[in-house]
C-alpha cells in the first residue's frame, strides 16, 4: 500500500509515509487505520511524510477527503516544493483548516513535530479575516 501508518512510541504519535500513486481508497483506508490507532493508542497528533508522491486523487475526492478529517487530530503534512503533488497535499490542508480541523502543511520536518508537540487551544479555529458589520 503506498501509504503506511503506525504509532511511534518514541515520539507518542501517529506516522505516515505516502509514496507512489495514491487513490481515493488509499486515502480513506489510511484514514479508517489513522482512527483506529489514535483510539487504540490514545493519540491525537499525527505526521504525514508525502514527500515521495506522485500522482495523487482528483480534486473532488481531496476534497471529500479534506471535509472527512477529523476536528480533534492534530495532522501536520511534510512536503517538498519539487514533488509533483505538494500543491493537492495544500489543497487538503486548507479545506481541512476551513473545517476547522487542526492540519498544516510544513516544508521543514523539526517545524512540523514542534508544532504537533505544541498545545492545541481547543477548540481549532484557522485565521480568519473577520469584517464589522454596520446595523441598519
Amino acid at each position: 500500500m503506498p501509504i503506511d501508518a503506525y504509532y511511534s512510541h518514541n515520539q507518542s504519535m501517529i506516522l505516515c509515509d505516502a509514496y507512489g500513486n495514491i487513490d481515493r481508497f488509499q486515502l480513506f483506508s489510511t484514514l479508517t487505520e489513522v482512527l483506529e490507532l489514535a483510539d487504540l493508542y490514545d493519540c491525537r497528533k499525527v505526521f504525514i511524510d508525502t514527500r515521495e508522491e506522485k500522482v495523487h486523487a482528483d480534486l473532488i475526492v481531496l476534497d471529500e477527503f479534506a471535509s472527512s478529517l477529523p476536528r480533534d487530530l492534530k495532522i501536520a503534512f511534510l512536503i517538498n516544493v519539487r514533488q509533483p503533488t505538494a500543491s493537492k497535499v495544500k489543497y487538503i490542508s486548507d479545506v481541512a483548516q476551513i473545517n476547522h480541523s487542526p492540519v498544516k502543511t510544513f516544508f521543514n520536518h523539526k517545524t512540523a513535530l514542534r508544532w504537533l508537540h505544541a498545545e492545541l487551544k481547543q477548540p481549532y479555529l484557522p485565521e480568519v479575516i473577520t469584517f464589522p458589520y454596520s446595523s441598519m
